[in-house]
């Protein structure tokens, strides 16, 4: 809890612009280092830094499982969260069927536990590194999936990932990234997540805009894709019609059939994208709101803070 405190009150100060904040130069070297981290060992840093960057380098991320560190030497104890991760884990190494696996957790896993219990686990499992992680996420997916089943659920698990990661908000970013691209989690939740009144804070730290610009730009992208898939579906349709002499009235023909559906996925990624970027206007403004009328109340300048 400390090392999170003092994660979360350095994110804080910073976007505060308190003098506790570096130096430019500094924080430039930091930030550039930070994101290499990223993408490389931390030893593997350590050694092809020249000396006078080395202490620059942030510490190695660390993830904190709802159960705490785990004594190999112990045994957990029965009916525990750790027992049941143990138990998960040696399901999915000894490659248990996968309705086996989910017949486990409804049977033994409190639904208030679940997106808990399934993703911490699996974090725990692939903190190693972010490659192995990802093989984690591609070779158990349907696992997460069966957690994030619907809003509150994909939401939960979106708390489950920042609580497992509170020390390291890159590292948050990061797997919430890899989440939204294997469609485990959508933006919506994310964007409802981060507006809530217990997080909405992290709108001040500059690691959240990080993430949200790779999320927005994802969202423009996939709708510019499917566009552009209309659009040549629209072609191919077009000749399709000028080839038989005219559209057929009530035609069910596959170029027909493949021009609405290629319609209804384009108007579903536009109303999708239509729904994220006002939802998260919604919460940005809200969370203004909200600070406007409780310094009202206490007579307080609106100037304040307010995350």
């Amino acid at each position: 809890a400390g090392a999170a405190d003092a994660a979360d009150a350095a994110d804080d100060a910073a976007a505060a612009g308190s003098p506790r904040a570096e130096l430019p130069h500094d924080a430039f070297v930091r930030h550039i280092l930070d994101k290499c981290l990223r993408l490389a060992y931390l030893e593997r840093l350590q050694k092809g830094l020249p000396a006078p960057f080395v202490s620059h380098l942030p510490p190695q991320p660390a993830g904190a499982a709802a159960w705490g560190a785990v004594d190999p030497s112990a045994v957990a104890e029965p009916g525990s969260m750790q027992a049941k991760s143990v138990s998960l884990l040696n399901r999915l190494r000894s490659r248990a069927e996968q309705a086996d696996v989910l017949d486990w957790l409804q049977r033994e896993v409190p639904p208030a536990e679940l997106q808990t219990l399934v993703v911490h686990s699996l974090l725990d499992a692939g903190a190693k590194s972010v490659s192995h992680l990802e093989r984690l996420l591609d070779k158990f997916n349907w696992l997460v999936a069966a957690a994030a089943q619907d809003g509150p659920a994909r939401a939960r698990v979106v708390g489950a990932v920042a609580a497992y990661w509170r020390t390291s908000p890159h590292m948050t970013w990061l797997v919430l990234s890899k989440l939204v691209r294997r469609e485990l989690v959508d933006p919506q939740a994310l964007v409802g997540w981060l507006c809530s009144a217990p997080e909405r804070r992290r709108l001040a730290w500059p690691s959240t805009w990080e993430g949200l610009h790779l999320l927005f730009e994802r969202s423009l992208s996939h709708f510019k894709s499917v566009e552009g898939e209309l659009k040549a579906e629209e072609d191919k349709y077009a000749e399709y019609v000028e080839m038989i002499g005219g559209e057929e009235e009530g035609s069910t023909s596959a170029a027909g059939q493949r021009l609405e559906t290629k319609r209804a996925i384009s108007e579903r990624a536009r109303r999708e994208k239509k729904e994220l970027f006002a939802n998260f206007f919604a919460g940005v403004c809200g969370a203004f709101d909200d600070h406007a009328k409780a310094a009202a109340a206490a007579g307080a300048p609106v100037e304040t803070a307010w995350w």
